[in-house]
């Protein structure tokens, strides 16, 4: 599991806690408010803000604080079987598979052409990046 995930839990876990917290300090504020003879109204719209409060918390704990960001990739191959051409780029707009981009510089023979569109963690597509960049860039 990766520090980004971790922390990602973390946050849920503590807005949850905290839901919880608010959950059960607004249900002890709504039963002192009532208990008594004269019923103490600003009390109860206390209580019943901190409900409100610990319904919202609940609610974006499931999501977590911090968000993945993510990144959209285009694969790059060369038409030619024989050829180990093989890269990653950004998307643009206008990018669809099997567009063929311009020919190859690696064998010289096939065309590039895009493979694959994907969508990965921004973490994980800078490496692919990194790594797979045996052919010129377009």
């Amino acid at each position: 599991m990766s520090s980004e995930d971790q922390k990602i839990k973390l946050s849920s876990r503590i807005l949850k806690a905290l839901s919880f917290f608010l959950l059960f300090i607004s249900i002890i504020i709504v039963i002192f408010s009532t208990a008594t003879n004269q019923i103490d109204y600003n009390l109860l719209m206390l209580g019943f803000g901190f409900l409100f409060l610990s319904a919202i918390l609940g609610s974006i704990a499931g999501e977590g604080i911090i968000k993945i960001k993510y990144e959209t990739l285009t694969e790059l191959r060369c038409t030619n079987k024989d050829c180990k051409f093989l890269q990653y780029n950004k998307f643009n707009f206008g990018d669809y598979v099997f567009k063929i981009l311009k020919k190859c510089d690696l064998c010289k023979k096939g065309d590039i052409f895009i493979q694959n569109i994907f969508h990965i963690k921004e973490t994980e597509a800078k490496k692919l990046m990194e790594q797979a960049t045996t052919g010129a860039s377009i």
